[in-house]
């Protein structure tokens, strides 16, 4: 009985020790990439493009870039770092120039949860049907009709530049029409 009971430890120690070996050898052993390109975004996904190719990242929103003072436009090539994991990159930076967004941790925890979505209204009662938030929306999630913006929620990515502004002068609603709902 005393020998099946350590012939049994015995045997559950190897397994955990191949176990924590596996693991480590895996984490090892990721291959981690760096990619230029310019990011889009469509139907509430993040996309890389490249010249060669397009790509799927996960783990980035466009208030990450504005709160951390990196503008964003479709035609600004980034740097992006991370792990390709089947046909998307698992992103673990963002950088331009001298700035960057870290988002995960070296052993992959994301570091910052993204933000609730709300949903972004315009109040056609206040609307002057100015154009502005139509040209500053990054995924074409505005149009108007009869006159006044209208957001289509289900293209809209909850970034806040239509109310808020964060480039090319554009300071957010001149009349303050747009607002935010919580879904």
């Amino acid at each position: 009985m005393k020998r099946v009971l350590v012939l049994s430890i015995i045997s559950t120690m190897v397994s955990i020790s191949m176990s924590i070996f596996a693991t480590i050898f895996f984490e090892a052993t990721e291959q981690f990439v760096e990619i230029e390109g310019r990011l889009k975004w469509d139907d509430n996904h993040a996309w890389i493009i490249t010249p060669e190719d397009s790509m799927l990242v996960n783990s980035v929103h466009p208030f990450q870039l504005r709160e951390n003072g990196i503008p964003y436009r479709r035609e600004i090539v980034y740097r992006f770092f991370g792990v390709i994991e089947g046909s998307e990159l698992v992103l673990y930076k963002l950088s331009l120039d001298s700035k960057q967004i870290v988002l995960r941790s070296n052993n992959g925890l994301l570091l910052e949860e993204l933000p609730i979505n709300v949903l972004y209204m315009i109040d056609p009662r206040i609307c002057i049907g100015c154009r502005l938030c139509v040209r500053q929306c990054p995924v074409g999630a505005i149009r108007m009709s009869r006159g006044v913006a209208v957001i289509d929620q289900t293209m809209c990515i909850s970034c806040g530049m239509c109310q808020k502004g964060v480039e090319r002068g554009y300071t957010g609603c001149p009349v303050d029409a747009i607002h935010t709902e919580k879904p």
